[in-house]
């Protein structure tokens, strides 16, 4: 195992030799020495080796510094409502799983060829050669809620607000997204959800709390006023007690 990541290293030509070289033996948290080869916890802002083949959880944010080098292998994750720096010439290369609110790539650079990063705030690419690079083979999403589920640390993507891609994809229309002072809701009826039906409105902020709910006589075009909200992403669910239909809108 240990050959085949060198040698998946080398060849993506970035590995060199580190003064450390931290790789996971099991699942769990960042903090317990058991999860980490030397029996020892690594800091969480550093310049080391990285190879992450199992599922760990933080609970705190991640600093890699210049010469920085992190894999997720495909077995592998980093789960946690934290935030991620590249700095420099700090790379993170994953085919797993990565799921944080924010990412900063800052010098740095992230190759994303398999697997699925997830942000449930925002992605910056900032500094002179901040690169980002997704293949087809992956995914990466800004705006979803996510949960790391104990004790087994499976990455659950939108467990508390239960939304896959597909009820994403829904029939609601909401405009404008972005908003500042208003939105208006359209709904398109199916044959088992028609418009002149009772409707309930639920819209949760990125940690799925509740910020907002009203019953509707009619979802045809209706406008809500939300300048009450504080700028940021949410999801809007729309209900009429058979079906549910999510869709995400940003204030500005």
């Amino acid at each position: 195992m240990i050959k085949k990541i060198l040698g998946v290293i080398l060849f993506l030509g970035s590995y060199q030799s580190y003064a450390t070289t931290w790789e996971t033996i099991d699942k769990g948290f960042w903090t317990d020495t058991a999860v980490w080869l030397n029996g020892v916890v690594p800091d969480t802002i550093s310049g080391d080796t990285f190879v992450i083949n199992h599922p760990i959880v933080i609970s705190q944010d991640l600093i890699f510094t210049s010469g920085a080098y992190i894999l997720i292998t495909q077995s592998g994750g980093i789960c946690g409502h934290q935030k991620g720096t590249l700095f420099n010439s700090a790379k993170l290369i994953t085919y797993g799983i990565l799921e944080l609110d924010d990412l900063v790539i800052d010098n740095g650079s992230m190759h994303c060829l398999a697997g699925n990063v997830i942000l449930s705030t925002s992605a910056k690419v900032i500094g002179v050669n901040g690169k980002l690079q997704v293949e087809v083979t992956s995914s990466f999403a800004v705006g979803f809620w996510f949960e790391c589920m104990l004790p087994d640390y499976a990455f659950v993507t939108e467990k508390t607000l239960k939304i896959d891609n597909q009820m994403v994809e829904s029939r609601l229309q909401i405009h404008p997204n972005p908003f500042t002072h208003s939105i208006t809701l359209q709904h398109m009826a199916t044959a088992t959800s028609k418009n002149d039906q009772l409707y309930r409105i639920i819209i949760y902020d990125y940690l799925g709390k509740e910020a907002f709910e009203q019953e509707l006589q009619s979802v045809d075009s209706h406008q809500i006023i939300l300048d009450f909200l504080k700028p940021g992403i949410y999801v809007v669910a729309l209900t009429n007690g058979l079906n549910k239909y999510y869709s995400r809108i940003v204030k500005q």
